[in-house]
């Protein structure tokens, strides 16, 4: 048993030496599987991260969940790069320094676990945080730093980590704000009541539904930025292990940048505290694919950082401000996507000072499994050409003259006009996103303008 109440085990395996050899990067994964049974349907792997450190390494931290992965991340030596570099601390500015909290409670995050940050992780963690601002980060304290690092139980957890604006605790040398860098998979939610006040098929196949939800005006007013994201839960269920929650991107606009016209009222959210969702069906989302209008749900705060257009696009942090975007997405992926179109903050079509230019690639099975394709002809009046990809065109009826194959493929063809003024917006299947970014920043765009919002 690996807690009191015996809902999780610690399961150690005697494996090859060579196995052993490769595990050298704490974070690294197997799969396992029963023996004797093959590639049968009943044989599905577990996939299970590695919570011992690699061989080489043994300092041991207390940790924050999820355990599985920090745990071997603080136990290896990465996690002495804080003290070779806390010399270095004392030339830095205070604002940029990781603060202990005299408060800090046994369960907090130990300092060690900035070597994340150090080893240019830090977008694991906390995702609005770039590496060289992380890489400034550094120990404050070396003489509780070296205790730490040598003995679990005292210390290790007194200390923070600096990265959104906290108020000052008392230094009247430090900055006006501090910042907490959260490790793990965020803050945890903060669930509030919700109504579904719509529900309707969003493409032709049924593959997909639009779900529209009425949220609290706070909720409202918390989303920003087009590709931050809830949590969505059944109603009366509580935190039990049938209630796991989804993970939905916000489909709609933010209400303060929304460029809604007639059409778009129409066919999207009628008040101003109502969001949509657009969800693929599955085995276990029925409760909310098929809700009715009046069902309540529970949501979370709104997360995430969004896409960093303003950041990234804007400005001369790379070059000259951008002048050209690509959009790609993979079916119930567009969601995000229609937000950064319709949000206006693209600055596309002919009323906007920015004179961008902006392609979107999105693809799909077969056109009768594309949401929002009503939609185009408005997207397209406001300045983004909409380029459909069906990967499955001999399955469309009546054939298929358009784009087919892959949307990274679709980018091969067409180039990327530009590479140095161009930015992009992703969100979909992984492997297209890894394949877009590597043509992208082959061609010459900088990194930091390709975007996710996850």
């Amino acid at each position: 048993a690996a807690c009191p109440s015996g809902s999780c085990v610690t399961v150690t395996v005697t494996v090859s030496p060579d196995l052993i050899d490769e595990f050298a990067v704490p974070g690294q994964y197997v799969q396992l599987r029963q023996s004797g049974l093959g590639d049968s349907d009943d044989n599905k792997p577990l996939f299970l991260a590695i919570a011992s450190p690699p061989a080489a390494t043994s300092v041991i931290v207390r940790r924050r969940l999820p355990i599985f992965l920090l745990r071997s991340f603080a136990q290896s030596s990465v996690a002495w790069a804080l003290h070779r570099m806390s010399a270095h601390h004392r030339h830095r500015p205070l604002s940029s320094r990781i603060e202990d909290r005299p408060s800090a409670q046994d369960d907090e995050v130990p300092a060690i676990g900035a070597a994340a940050v150090l080893c240019c992780q830090a977008s694991a963690f906390a995702p609005g945080i770039s590496s060289p601002v992380a890489k400034s980060l550094v120990a404050s304290d070396t003489s509780r730093v070296a205790p730490a690092l040598k003995s679990p139980g005292a210390g290790a957890a007194a200390f923070g980590l600096v990265a959104s604006p906290l108020p000052s605790t008392g230094n009247a040398a430090a900055s006006s704000s501090r910042t907490v860098l959260f490790m793990g998979w965020g803050p945890d939610p903060e669930w509030s009541t919700a109504t579904v006040s719509g529900n309707e098929v969003a493409c032709p196949s049924g593959s997909c539904v639009t779900v529209t939800v009425t949220v609290s005006p706070d909720l409202i007013d918390e989303f920003a930025v087009p590709g931050q994201y809830v949590q969505l839960r059944q109603s009366g269920l509580g935190d039990s292990d049938d209630n796991k929650p989804l993970f939905l991107a916000i489909a709609s606009p933010p209400a303060a940048s929304s460029t809604t016209d007639e059409a778009d009222a129409a066919a999207g959210p009628s008040s101003g505290t109502e969001i949509e969702f657009l969800i693929k069906k599955t085995d276990n989302n029925g409760w909310i694919t098929s809700a009715t209008p009046g069902t309540s749900v529970e949501i979370s705060q709104v997360m995430g950082g969004g896409f960093p257009m303003e950041e990234n696009f804007e400005g001369f942090k790379f070059d000259f401000p951008t002048q050209n975007v690509l959009l790609f997405a993979t079916g119930s992926g567009i969601a995000p996507i229609r937000s950064v179109i319709e949000s206006g903050l693209l600055g596309t079509g002919p009323d906007s000072s920015a004179g961008r230019t902006a392609r979107l690639y999105y693809g799909a099975s077969t056109p009768d499994d594309m949401p929002y394709a009503e939609r185009f002809a408005q997207w397209e009046s406001s300045g983004v050409e909409v380029v459909p990809v069906i990967s499955r065109p001999e399955e469309v009826d009546g054939g298929w003259s358009g784009r087919a194959g892959y949307i990274q493929n679709a980018l091969e063809e067409d180039g990327v006009p530009i590479p140095r003024n161009t930015g992009a917006v992703l969100c979909g299947v992984k492997g297209m996103c890894e394949s877009v970014k590597d043509i992208m920043t082959q061609a010459g765009t900088f990194e930091g303008r390709v975007l996710t919002n996850f």
